[in-house]
């Protein structure tokens, strides 16, 4: 078996969710020992990669992207436009299954042997729908794509029973958990960063857009904040939705001072303190395909609080806190009161990390896609 792996969308800066997928998975392949049977497809951008920690166990290919000034202004003719050199390059090196860690309308793709990959979630359908013209055209696109692949390998139940109902794909569906990787130990961070998680604090880790329902948490915030001395941390990208939502919403009610948003980039031991050191983790979220954030956040042995959504009620495995209404503020703020009045046990809070660190290890997700790929009858 020779898996072409499709890493020319990552790079070892970003820290977007699918990126952090393909990596981990990597990881995976490389602790299970079968790193000589993937082959990691690069482009001339991002070739630097493959110096990365563990992907220098891997052998891979580079793939000359072409026509990039057509296809910055128009994304969706990228796999259309670079199809040939694909199938090229897998002719010259005789792969026999390529692998897309992510399914999205400016992906590569190919006809030439079994294309399989993963589609996270329904979301960009569901955004997108009420975009008449960009809309449609990112329907076609993905419909296009994943309509002629193989297979569809999703990250939970809830996300394959939405894909399923909003999408209806024609190939089959199938669900491998993500992997979830932390760190164990942790070196010094900065002192700046060490002296800002020095006081107590809620904190929730997401992007800054409007289906992951940071209003929510910020009302509930709010009418608890005369009563409790915490301050409530957001970490994630600074966005418009941010500026012209969120910045303004703080101010209305007066907690500017009691709210902060971290937007600096953190390292993995700088995001483990920022983890351990939370007095509570909170998950308003309204629409996920998988969740890493609180679970990430249960297995440094921190109290957290999820919207009751089905995709995060599966993947914590009914572990946690969990409120509903999603969008009730009053809900939350009293679901974040009693938790942090009456806290879980260490005991408690380490059984509960021990079985999230057992279910999402990397190794245990690498094996069930390397058993995935050997179940396809793939010429040698």
């Amino acid at each position: 078996m020779k898996v072409l792996f499709d890493m020319t969308y990552c790079s070892a800066e970003s820290r977007a969710g699918v990126i952090i997928f393909a990596y981990r998975l990597l990881k995976g392949i490389y602790k299970i020992h079968k790193q000589k049977e993937v082959v990691l497809l690069l482009s001339e951008e991002n070739v630097g990669i493959a110096q990365y920690e563990y992907l220098r166990e891997f052998e891979f290919v580079v793939i000359p992207l072409a026509y990039g000034k057509i296809t910055d202004k128009i994304p969706h003719l990228r796999g259309l436009l670079n199809k040939k050199r694909l199938d090229k390059l897998i002719l010259k090196y005789g792969f026999s299954l390529f692998f897309s860690p992510c399914f999205f309308m400016h992906g590569l793709y190919t006809g030439r042997i079994p294309h399989i990959g993963v589609l996270h979630d329904a979301q960009g359908y569901i955004l997108k729908k009420g975009q008449p013209l960009k809309g449609r055209v990112f329907r076609w696109r993905m419909n296009s794509l994943l309509n002629g692949v193989e297979h569809i390998i999703t990250i939970s139940n809830a996300s394959k029973r939405i894909i399923q109902q909003v999408i209806h794909p024609v190939p089959e569906i199938s669900v491998i958990y993500n992997s979830i990787d932390i760190k164990d130990d942790t070196k010094k961070i900065d002192k700046s960063i060490e002296k800002l998680l020095d006081k107590p604090y809620i904190l929730c880790v997401n992007a800054l857009v409007a289906y992951k329902n940071f209003q929510t948490l910020i009302r509930a915030f709010a009418l608890l904040r005369k009563e409790m001395k915490h301050y409530l941390i957001i970490k994630g990208v600074k966005t418009s939705y941010w500026t012209h939502t969120l910045e303004p919403l703080i101010c209305e009610l007066g907690i500017s001072d009691s709210v902060i948003l971290i937007d600096k980039t953190f390292n993995d031991d700088e995001m483990a303190m920022l983890y351990k050191k939370a007095v509570l983790f909170v998950s308003p979220s309204l629409m996920e395909g998988f969740g890493f954030t609180p679970i990430e956040a249960a297995m440094y042995e921190t109290s957290v609080i999820t919207s009751g959504i089905p995709a995060l009620y599966e993947t914590t495995l009914g572990l946690l806190t969990y409120y509903e209404p999603a969008t009730d503020h009053i809900v939350l703020a009293n679901a974040i009161k009693n938790v942090i009045d009456a806290p879980l046990s260490m005991e408690q809070k380490s059984l509960i990390a021990a079985k999230l660190k057992e279910k999402y290890s990397v190794a245990q997700q690498a094996k069930n896609y390397y058993e995935f790929f050997k179940s396809y009858k793939i010429s040698e």
